[in-house]
């Protein structure tokens, strides 16, 4: 589900008063993470499993707002 050609950043980086700051990361697209991947479920991805792949289904997403 991509929506643009635009480059996704993988990095961040930051100079304040000589001090360098670089910090590297993956994006993670949710859309393309299957929902019944989350055997354990992760507290923090708990909000996002209606964008999860297959999170559509009402009986997934009540049972994930019942782990909230």
């Amino acid at each position: 589900m991509k929506t643009g050609e635009a480059e996704i950043p993988t990095q961040y980086e930051s100079n304040l008063a000589g001090l360098e700051v670089r910090q590297d990361y993956r994006v993670i697209n949710l859309w393309v993470v299957d929902v019944k991947a989350l055997e354990q479920p992760l507290p923090s991805l708990l909000p996002f499993v209606p964008i999860l792949k297959g999170g559509e289904d009402e009986s997934i997403i009540r049972e994930a707002l019942d782990l909230l």
